[in-house]
């Protein structure tokens, strides 16, 4: 995860936004396998 997509994780994940690299990998694998 790069410094920028980390930058635009409020506006990728408006809920529950991840706050660190880790998280936002985690939360766009979930969100891969389980879309809204």
């Amino acid at each position: 995860v790069s410094d920028a997509m980390l930058a635009n994780a409020s506006y990728v994940f408006p809920d529950n936004t991840p706050t660190t690299k880790e998280a936002y990998y985690y939360r766009a694998i979930f969100e891969r396998f389980f879309p809204k």
